[in-house]
C-alpha cells in the first residue's frame, strides 16, 4: 500500500499469521439472513472498543446490524471490523492484502476513535446496498419528466438515495415562476415552492436506510422572481421539516444592497421559442440569446432585510455566497458552461501594479500579481456592464497557459485598439454583458479602460551587466600590442553619474530617442539625436552632458545633431531601445515596468519630438497628434496614454509608396516611402494629456494650454467605448489566461474582458465524508501531537480513496458513481476542535483561537494534499485531471495563503513542523493528485456522541452543562449532562466538592461559567461556550478555517436571545466580506424543538424541567440548535445551485452596518463585544510543566 502501511502495522499488534489473502478470504462468517455481505472473522488480538454508556447506546441504535426483531447481530468490534475490511477490500486491485489493511484501519484509526467516517459509511459497509456517501446533488430541469433531471425524474432518484441514508441538495432556480403559462397544458405552473412542498411531503413517507435519515437542503437563487415567497416558506418550523433551505446570494446582490440599488427578479421568457429546449442557468440562456423577462423590481436592502428577519425568526433561511462556492471548482473543464477556456496569445499586455506586462511572462514568472480591473466590470463576472468609471486594483493572481497552437483571431477597433484571442474569449459590451468574440461582429461596441490604471513602484533601472563591461573595457589604457594595460583614473570619475534609477529626466531622453534619434552599432558616433527646437535640445543635452559628457553637436541647416559614443549605446540598448529602422520602432521594453513618472517623461518627450498641436479654429477644435512610420510603435503608445485615462485613436495618413523628395543635390528624385500613420487625442482627452502628461517643449505645451481655455464650452466627456472593425484569423498561437477571483475580469491590451471561465458545479456529485477526531491527538501535557495528526491524516485519505472505489452508491443512478469516480472528491474533516483549544488553554473565538484553527487545517490540509500525491503516484490520478486546476501540464491550482486579514503571519506556531508547500507543487506537476478535493468540515452529529468529543465539527462547546432531550417511547426524557474537561479543570484548580457542585448547579442554569466569580480567571478565559463567542468571532473562526478548507464547512452562528436583525444583517455581511461560502445563524430560544438547551432556556419556553439524575458521562454535545444545514458535504452543485451544507458565507456590507474591514478585528453593534476584556489563563498545573498556551 505505498510506504504508510508498512510503517503502520510495524506497530506490534497480534495479527492473524500471514498467508495467502485469497485463502484466508474462505473462512468468511455468513450473516446474509441479516442483510450483511461476508465478512472474515474479527482477527484475535484486535483492540476492544471503549465507548461510554451513552455513545455505546447511540452506537447500538443508529450502526449496529440488528435481525427483524430488533437484536443485535454483531457487536461493537464487529462492526468496525466490518467497516475496516469492505473498505480496505479494495486494496486488492492495488497489490495489496486487504486483510493487513483492514487491521491498520482498524487499530490505527477506528478503535482508537482517531477518525470516523461519515454514518453512511457505518450503515452501508459490508450490505448489499453499500452506499457510503453522506450527500448528493441533483439537478432539477423545467421539466415534468422528459428529460433525465426533470422535477419527478430527480424526485424519483433522490427518493433511491434517502433509502439508502444520502441526503440531498438541490437547486429549484430552474424552475418557471409560479403562476407561469404551461403551455402544453394551458395551465399555470406551480413554481419552486409548490415543488419543494411536493419533496418534503414525499421524503417524509420514506424509511431511510433503516436508520439515518438524510438531510435535504433546497436552495433558490436570490434573483428569482418567487424569491420572496421562498424565504417565507418555513416561517412556521412545523413546515417542510424534511428540508432545510438556503438563499443562493450573488455578488451582484450583496453589491446592490451596499449600493443601495434597485435589484431585478428575473427568468427566461418562457415564449421565447429558444425556451422549448433550453435547460441551464440564467446566465446560460442570456448567452444563448433567449430572451430575460423582469417579472419585478424591487430594492435590494428591502429583499436583503426580509431575508435577515426570516433568519433572525427561526434560523431559516441560511445563506449560500453562490460566487465564493464556485471559484473553487477544481474541475470546471467537465460542465457545459466551462467546455471552453477562453485565452490571449502571448504577448497580450495585462494592466498590474508592475506595469503592463506580457500575459506569457506573467504565466512563466509564477509569481503573484495585482491586476487592474475596470469598475463597470460586474461583480462575479456576470451580468451587465455597470455605468461607474474608473478602475480597482484586485487580489494577486496568477497566470497560466491554457493551450498550445490554438486558432486565434485578432480584433480591431475603430480607434486602433488590437487584442489577438481565441474566438470563445468573451469582450464585455455596454449592453450586452459578456459576449465571446465568435460572437461580436463588426459595429459592436466594447468597452476601454476607464481611467488611470497602475505603475509599477521600482525606481531601480533594470540590470546593466552589459553597461558595466564595456565601462570596464573602456576604461583601460596603455600598449595594446604588449598587453600591457592599466585602468584610467579618470575614467571612473568622468561616468561616476550614469543612472541607476528611474527618473522623469531618463524617461524624456529616451522618448526624444525613440521619437528623433537613432542607434547605429557600427558607426563610430552610435548614438544620435535631431533637434528642431532649441529649448528641447537644451533641456535633453543638459541631462545627457551629467551622464556621457558634452558629445559631439553638428548643425544640419534647420536642425541640429546630437551624437554619442559607445557606453551611452550600450545604455540604451539595455534599457530595450532597439537599433531597428523607423518602421520598427517600439516602447523600449523596461519602460512597460517604470514608474508613473518616467512613463511620463518619456511621452513628453516623444509627443515634443514627433508630436504636434493641430488647432481648426472654425470648428473650435484641436488634437494633440503623433506620426510615426511603425504603427506598432504607435499602438504602444496607445496602452501607456490609456493607462492614464486618455483614449487615443490611430489612422493611416499616407499608404506605401513613392513621392519625390529633395536629392540632397538640389534637385528632386522619385524615392520608396513607408506607411505613414498618426495617433490623434482629442477632446476630453487632449485637456487630460495637458494635464497630466503635456509636451515638454514649452512652445508645443503653450499653444495646447492656449487653446484649451479659450474654449467657449467644455470637450463631451469621454465614453470609454470603441466600436469593432474587424474580427480576422490571426494564425495559431500558444494561449494563456488568468483567474481574478473577484468580478473574473481584466484588462487586456485596453479592453475589459473576462478571465479563465466561471467554476460552476456539476449534477450527480457526492462526497464521501470522514472526521479526524482532534480531542485523540492532544499531548499529556495538553499541546497538539503533530505527528500523530501527520499520520492520522495520511492513513484517513487512504481510507477515504478506499471509500471512492468500494462504494456500491446507487445502481438505479448510475450517474451517481460515474461523477464521483471522475473526480474522486474526498471530504476529511475534523471534530473536536473545541476540545483541542480546551486542552491548550486557548479561548474559541479569540484572535489566537482564529490563528490555532487557521495553522491546524493548514496542517490537515497540507499532508492530505501530499498524501493524495503519493496515491496518483500508485494508483493514478483522478480521471478528469486534464483541464482541471491540477493538470500538471497546465497547473493552475495555487497554495493557500494566510489570509491577510489574520496579520503578515501567526504570532506562534504552536510547536506545528514546518511545512514545504513547494514541495506539493512540484509533487502535482509530477504525479498529479488522486482526489480533485480533499477537505471538508462537516457537523458530525452522530459521530461526534459516539467518540465523546465535546465539540461537534468545528464548532465551540454548545455548553458547560445542559439539557439533552431523549425521546424515551414518546416520554420527553431530560437527562443532564456536564463537561468532563470543565470538570477536570475545576479539580487542576484545587477546589472542593462542595465548591465544584455549587458552580455546576449554576453552570447547569445558564450553561457558561463566565458569570462565576469564584472561578479562576484562566477557568473563565479557556471554558467559554457557544453562548460566550460573539458572532463576529465566529464569523471569523469559519472564515481562518475556510481558508485551508477547499470544499465546505458546517457551522452555525449563534446569538444571545437578544440579539437583533441588524446583528444577523452584520454577521452576513462580514462573512461575506472574508470569503465564506455560507452562513446558518441561530438566535437563542428562537425554535420550540431543538436537540439541546439550557435550563434557562427551557425555562424561559414555559417548559417543566424534570431532570434525570446527572451522569459524569458528560458531554455528547450535540449541534447548536438547529440542525446544521445539511450534511456538510464537499459535494458542488449545478451554477444555479448550491454547494450542498455549505454554512459558511461571506458578505457585503451596507451602510447601516458599521462593520470593521476584513484587515480589523472589532465590529460595532453586538457583534463587537471585545474579548480582550476577558481573563486570561493562569499557568498550568501540570506533571509535566510546558508554558501556558494562553
Amino acid at each position: 500500500m505505498g510506504h504508510l502501511l508498512p510503517m503502520a502495522l510495524a506497530a506490534g499488534h497480534d495479527f492473524l499469521p500471514g498467508g495467502d489473502a485469497m485463502a484466508r478470504k474462505s473462512k468468511m462468517v455468513d450473516k446474509s439472513r441479516y442483510g450483511l455481505l461476508p465478512t472474515p472473522p474479527l482477527p484475535a488480538g484486535l483492540p476492544k472498543i471503549e465507548l461510554t454508556e451513552n455513545a455505546r447506546a447511540v452506537f447500538f441504535r443508529r450502526y449496529v446490524r440488528k435481525d427483524l426483531d430488533g437484536r443485535p447481530v454483531e457487536t461493537p468490534e464487529e462492526t468496525f471490523w466490518r467497516v475496516a475490511y469492505h473498505v480496505a477490500k479494495v486494496e486488492e486491485q492495488w497489490g495489496n492484502d486487504p486483510l493487513e489493511v483492514a487491521k491498520t484501519y482498524y487499530t490505527r484509526l477506528l478503535a482508537p476513535k482517531r477518525f470516523f467516517p461519515n454514518s453512511p459509511t457505518w450503515t452501508g459497509a459490508g450490505t448489499p446496498l453499500g452506499q457510503l456517501a453522506a450527500c448528493f446533488v441533483l439537478p432539477i430541469s423545467d421539466d415534468m419528466g422528459r428529460k433525465d433531471s426533470g422535477i419527478f425524474t430527480t424526485l424519483r432518484n433522490a427518493a433511491l438515495i434517502q433509502q439508502t441514508g444520502g441526503g440531498n441538495g438541490f437547486s429549484f432556480s430552474r424552475l418557471r415562476p409560479k403562476g407561469t403559462v404551461v403551455k402544453s397544458s394551458a395551465g399555470q405552473a406551480t413554481g419552486p415552492v409548490g415543488f419543494l412542498r411536493v419533496y418534503d411531503k414525499a421524503f417524509g413517507e420514506i424509511a431511510q436506510g433503516g436508520s439515518r435519515r438524510g438531510a435535504n437542503m433546497a436552495v433558490l437563487r436570490v434573483d428569482h422572481p418567487d424569491i420572496e415567497e421562498f424565504l417565507t416558506c418555513k416561517t412556521d418550523e412545523n413546515a417542510i421539516t424534511n428540508f432545510n433551505i438556503s438563499v443562493g446570494i450573488t455578488d451582484a446582490f450583496m453589491r446592490a444592497v451596499e449600493n443601495d440599488e434597485e435589484w431585478e427578479l428575473r427568468f427566461p421568457d418562457v415564449t421565447d421559442p429558444k425556451y422549448d429546449d433550453f435547460d441551464g442557468t440564467i446566465e446560460q440562456a442570456e448567452a444563448a440569446g433567449i430572451r430575460i423577462k423582469t417579472y419585478k423590481k424591487v430594492r435590494a436592502r428591502d429583499l436583503f432585510q426580509k431575508l435577515v428577519r426570516q433568519s433572525h425568526h427561526n434560523g431559516e433561511p441560511g445563506v449560500l455566497f453562490l460566487d465564493t462556492a464556485n471559484r473553487a471548482n477544481p474541475v470546471p473543464h467537465l460542465y457545459p458552461l466551462e467546455a471552453t477556456n477562453p485565452c490571449f496569445v502571448a504577448e497580450t499586455r495585462i494592466a498590474t501594479t508592475e506595469g503592463l506586462i506580457p500575459i506569457q511572462e506573467m504565466a512563466e514568472s509564477g509569481r503573484l500579481y495585482t491586476i487592474v480591473t475596470d469598475n463597470r466590470a460586474p461583480w462575479g463576472g456576470k451580468g451587465l456592464a455597470g455605468g461607474q468609471t474608473g478602475t480597482t486594483l484586485r487580489p494577486q493572481v496568477r497566470a497560466f497557459k491554457t493551450r498550445e497552437n490554438e486558432p486565434v483571431f485578432r480584433l480591431r477597433t475603430r480607434h486602433g485598439y488590437t487584442v489577438v484571442a481565441t474566438a470563445d474569449h468573451p469582450f464585455l459590451t455596454p449592453d450586452r454583458g459578456y459576449v465571446a468574440l465568435e460572437a461580436l461582429r463588426p459595429g459592436d461596441r466594447v468597452l476601454l479602460q476607464s481611467g488611470e490604471g497602475a505603475w509599477s513602484e521600482e525606481e531601480a533601472l533594470p540590470p546593466m551587466e552589459q553597461v558595466a563591461a564595456a565601462q570596464a573595457q573602456m576604461a583601460l589604457a596603455g600598449d595594446w600590442a604588449s598587453g600591457h594595460r592599466v585602468q584610467r583614473q579618470d575614467f571612473a570619475a568622468q561616468y561616476a553619474h550614469l543612472p541607476t534609477r528611474w527618473s522623469r529626466e531618463l524617461g524624456l531622453v529616451l522618448g526624444v530617442l525613440v521619437g528623433d534619434g537613432w542607434l547605429s552599432p557600427k558607426s563610430h558616433s552610435p548614438v544620435g539625436f535631431t533637434f528642431s527646437a532649441p529649448a528641447l535640445q537644451a533641456q535633453v543635452h543638459g541631462i545627457l552632458r551629467s551622464w556621457f559628457g558634452e558629445g559631439h553637436i553638428a548643425d544640419r541647416g534647420s536642425l541640429t545633431q546630437l551624437t554619442y559614443g559607445r557606453l551611452a549605446y550600450e545604455f540604451f540598448v539595455a534599457l530595450g531601445v532597439r537599433p531597428v529602422p523607423l518602421t520598427e520602432k517600439r516602447v523600449p521594453e523596461s519602460l512597460w515596468r517604470a514608474p508613473r513618472e518616467a512613463v511620463i517623461g518619456f511621452l513628453q518627450g516623444l509627443f515634443s519630438a514627433d508630436g504636434s498641436i493641430q488647432v481648426n479654429l472654425r470648428k473650435q477644435d484641436a488634437t494633440v497628434r503623433l506620426a510615426s512610420s511603425s504603427r506598432a510603435l504607435l499602438e504602444d503608445v496607445q496602452l501607456l496614454l490609456l493607462n492614464f485615462g486618455i483614449v487615443s485613436r490611430i489612422h493611416q495618413r499616407r499608404a506605401a509608396g513613392t513621392a519625390r523628395l529633395p536629392d540632397g543635390k538640389g534637385g528632386q528624385k522619385e524615392y520608396p516611402v513607408a506607411e505613414q500613420y498618426e495617433l490623434l487625442i482629442g477632446r476630453e482627452n487632449r485637456n487630460r494629456f495637458a494635464r497630466v502628461i503635456g509636451f515638454a517643449d514649452p512652445a508645443k505645451q503653450a499653444r495646447l494650454e492656449a487653446f484649451i481655455e479659450q474654449q467657449a464650452r467644455g470637450p463631451y466627456c469621454e465614453t470609454f467605448e470603441d466600436v469593432i472593425v474587424s474580427i480576422e484569423p490571426a494564425g495559431r498561437a500558444d494561449v494563456y489566461d488568468l483567474e481574478e477571483p473577484e468580478t473574473h475580469s481584466l484588462i487586456a491590451n485596453g479592453l475589459v474582458c473576462h478571465n479563465c471561465g466561471e467554476q460552476w458545479l456539476g449534477p450527480y456529485e457526492n462526497c464521501c465524508l470522514g472526521s479526524i477526531n482532534l480531542a485523540q491527538h492532544i499531548t499529556p501535557e495538553g499541546g497538539v501531537d503533530w505527528d500523530k495528526l501527520r499520520e492520522t491524516t495520511e492513513l484517513t485519505v487512504r481510507f477515504l480513496d478506499d471509500v471512492v472505489e468500494a462504494n456500491a452508491y446507487v445502481p438505479s443512478v448510475p450517474q451517481l458513481k460515474e461523477a464521483a469516480h471522475r473526480a474522486r472528491r474526498i471530504g476529511l474533516g475534523v471534530m473536536g476542535l473545541a476540545d483541542l483549544m480546551y486542552a491548550n488553554r486557548v479561548r474559541y473565538g479569540a484572535p489566537e483561537a482564529q490563528e490555532f484553527a487557521a495553522l491546524v487545517m493548514e496542517f490537515i490540509r497540507y499532508h492530505a494534499m501530499r498524501t493524495s500525491i503519493e496515491l496518483a503516484r500508485e494508483r493514478g490520478p483522478f480521471p478528469a485531471i486534464k483541464g482541471s486546476i491540477y493538470d500538471p501540464e497546465n497547473l493552475k491550482w495555487q497554495p493557500p495563503r494566510w489570509p491577510q486579514w489574520l496579520g503578515e503571519g501567526p504570532s506562534r506556531d504552536w510547536g506545528r513542523p514546518p511545512l514545504d508547500w513547494d514541495a506539493i507543487v512540484e509533487g502535482i506537476r509530477q504525479h498529479g493528485i488522486r482526489n480533485a478535493a480533499q477537505t471538508t468540515i462537516a457537523p458530525t452529529g452522530t459521530i461526534a456522541t459516539v467518540t465523546g468529543v465535546e465539540g461537534y465539527g468545528c464548532e465551540p462547546v454548545f455548553a458547560l452543562a445542559y439539557i439533552r432531550h431523549v425521546n424515551d417511547n414518546g416520554k420527553d426524557l431530560q437527562l443532564t449532562y456536564v463537561s468532563p474537561s470543565f470538570m477536570a479543570a475545576l479539580k487542576e484548580a484545587g477546589l472542593n466538592e462542595e465548591t465544584r457542585q455549587r458552580v455546576i448547579d449554576q453552570v447547569l442554569e445558564q450553561g457558561t461559567c463566565q458569570h462565576i466569580e469564584e472561578l479562576p480567571d484562566w477557568i473563565r478565559h479557556t471554558f467559554v461556550v457557544s453562548m460566550d463567542i460573539t458572532a463576529e468571532e465566529h464569523v471569523r473562526m469559519q472564515a481562518a478555517l475556510q481558508n485551508y478548507v477547499d470544499n465546505s464547512i458546517s457551522k452555525t452562528i449563534n446569538f444571545p436571545a437578544d440579539a437583533t436583525p441588524d446583528d444577523v444583517a452584520e454577521a452576513y455581511m462580514l462573512a461575506w466580506k472574508l470569503g465564506c461560502k455560507g452562513l446558518t445563524v441561530y438566535v437563542t430560544g428562537s425554535r420550540d424543538k431543538v436537540v439541546l438547551e439550557t435550563k434557562a432556556t427551557a425555562k424561559a419556553k414555559g417548559k417543566e424541567v424534570a431532570l434525570a439524575p446527572k451522569t459524569a458521562e458528560a458531554t455528547l454535545q450535540a449541534p447548536p440548535p438547529p440542525t446544521p444545514r445539511n450534511p456538510a458535504c464537499g459535494t458542488n452543485l449545478r451554477s444555479r445551485a448550491l454547494r450542498c451544507c455549505q454554512a459558511g458565507p461571506t458578505a457585503s456590507k451596507p451602510p447601516w452596518a458599521a462593520l470593521s474591514s476584513p484587515s480589523t478585528r472589532t465590529v460595532t453593534g453586538s457583534l463587537s463585544r471585545s474579548s480582550s476584556t476577558l481573563p486570561r489563563p493562569a499557568p498550568r498545573r501540570r506533571p509535566s510543566p510546558r508554558p501556558s498556551a494562553g
